[in-house]
């Protein structure tokens, strides 16, 4: 496998991973599959096990921490928003 194809797929995962993009997170799971899996099934056969798995470990962080922005955000550590 090519560097230059898994740094594209990284971008791709990264654009959708995004806290900016407005999807919810539904679509933006539904996004990330469709990416993806198109991925893994191009790549089946080559031994990519380890790198899956930490391409795997860095997403789900990207996705925390756009459910953590959404709910602890900015403006609600501001102290200026009343709950």
């Amino acid at each position: 496998m090519k560097k230059n194809s898994w740094d594209s797929l990284k971008r791709k995962l990264k654009q959708i991973a995004k806290k900016t993009k407005p999807y919810s997170f539904a679509e933006r799971l539904e996004k990330l599959k469709e990416v993806w899996m198109g991925w893994v099934n191009n790549y089946r056969l080559a031994s990519i096990l380890a790198k899956l798995k930490s391409l795997d470990e860095w997403l789900r962080n990207r996705l925390r921490y756009c459910i953590w922005s959404r709910t602890y955000g900015r403006k609600n550590l501001s102290g200026n928003v009343k709950t």
